[in-house]
């Protein structure tokens, strides 16, 4: 979520804060507040914080148990994605090693989510 509120921060001018249950919304600079009627700019920054709250609640989260000895980095994962990441915004990500097994967390829309965890399992599990 935080990665899609950054765009609103840039498109409001606005800094985001993230709390468990809230996004809270605050001017970057101090001298411009927001208005405290419901105007035309609350309401609209109110429509792009839900549809990014929206699409990030869309996003799937699978996890790929390479094996160690494959050697799987950041890079050669950003490699292995290539088109994936480039069109549908698909993020992979290693995650702390347990024994001889490397997680990696794959996380975007859910179908090309399970297609790219699928090529990793093929690339970093079976060797091909």
């Amino acid at each position: 979520l935080a990665w899609r509120l950054k765009a609103v921060e840039h498109e409001h001018g606005l800094k985001a804060t993230l709390g468990k249950t809230s996004v809270r919304f605050e001017p970057k600079d101090a001298a411009s507040p927001l208005a405290d009627d419901l105007s035309a700019e609350r309401a609209a920054l109110r429509a792009a914080a839900e549809a990014a709250v929206e699409e990030a609640q869309g996003l799937a989260e699978e996890t790929v148990e390479a094996k160690a000895d494959l050697a799987p980095t950041d890079g050669l994962l950003a490699d292995a994605l290539g088109a994936f990441a480039q069109q549908y915004g698909v993020l992979a990500r290693m995650l702390p090693a347990e024994d001889s097994v490397a997680p990696i967390l794959v996380l975007g829309p859910p179908d090309p989510v399970r297609d790219a965890a699928a090529m990793l399992w093929a690339r970093f599990v079976q060797g091909r």
